[in-house]
């Protein structure tokens, strides 16, 4: 199999070179196509590629436009992730998600009432002064307590309108630790999709705590972030960016399941205040 693809690759002018030795193929990250990859389409092809919080090579599906032997521009799992990604809030958590959309490739704004701590979120970001800055991204986190929203909500409506919204919040009343929403509310998400639709809502990262994000791990198994929209496309692009820097996802279903994972959450934090969990773990999925 290997013979095929080096004078395959070799016949129809890729490397405008002869066929290399299997170690030339594996110094320039590609291995073997896949079995089941068209005959014409070798740009699709399986390559182990190194990440610096695993010990072992990754096996991940990339799309490359092969060049020559010093021109191979590979991209791998990341195609679904937006150019721009904007975040509210400089906290705990804006800072981790912050971390995980500049490792994923994307270009990161963050937003705050402070604009230094906003440039201080994670390296590689854009800092920026809420009600003076205009929203940047495709994809926009809310990384604020719940009873911020209506701030952010007056302040930028015009701007979320089209955006896909990601909400982190775990709406808790912190004196009785009941769910603390707003009368009629399911769910923190389905309010704010109430208030905001012309935006497309996801809910994601409540039920992690911020020091698992930060890490990429949990256990020692990578984070998962559970996902819950009715659109399946913005769904996808947030789950891009978060498996783009390492983590994992999976999907909770339609947006009326954040009322779970809004409950999830509000006991992993319980656990945690009562010190039952460290906020360094938490609930862990397994896949």
């Amino acid at each position: 199999m290997f013979h095929f693809f080096a004078q395959f690759v070799s016949a129809h002018g890729f490397l405008r070179k002869k066929p290399q030795n299997h170690h030339f193929y594996q110094a320039h990250d590609f291995i073997i196509p896949r079995f089941d990859t068209p005959r014409f389409d070798i740009s699709l092809f399986e390559v182990y590629s190194h990440n610096q919080h695993f010990e072992i090579p990754r096996l991940e599906i990339c799309r490359s436009e092969i060049q020559a032997v010093d021109s191979i521009h590979t991209t791998c799992g990341k195609e679904h992730i937006m150019s721009t990604i904007t975040i509210f809030g400089a906290g705990n958590i804006g800072s981790a998600v912050a971390g995980i959309a500049v490792k994923a490739g994307a270009t990161v704004q963050v937003i705050d009432r402070n604009p230094d701590k906003a440039s201080a979120a994670a390296e590689g970001v854009t800092g920026a002064k809420f009600g003076t800055a205009e929203i940047a991204g495709d994809i926009v986190v809310l990384a604020l307590p719940f009873p911020a929203y209506d701030d952010v909500i007056a302040a930028y409506g015009d701007q979320l309108a089209g955006k896909t919204i990601v909400d982190p919040s775990n709406p808790i009343d912190f004196g009785t630790f009941d769910l603390a929403l707003p009368k009629g509310a399911q769910s923190a998400a389905e309010y704010l999709a109430g208030k905001l639709p012309q935006s497309t809502i996801v809910k994601a990262f409540n039920t992690n705590f911020a020091a698992t994000l930060a890490a990429g791990v949990i256990d020692g198994a990578p984070t998962v972030a559970q996902l819950a929209s009715d659109d399946e496309n913005a769904k996808k692009a947030v789950a891009a960016f978060i498996e783009g820097a390492g983590l994992k996802t999976v999907d909770a279903g339609p947006l009326k399941r954040a009322q779970y994972l809004e409950g999830y959450g509000a006991l992993q934090i319980i656990l945690g205040v009562t010190e039952q969990t460290p906020w360094t773990g938490g609930f862990k999925v397994v896949k």
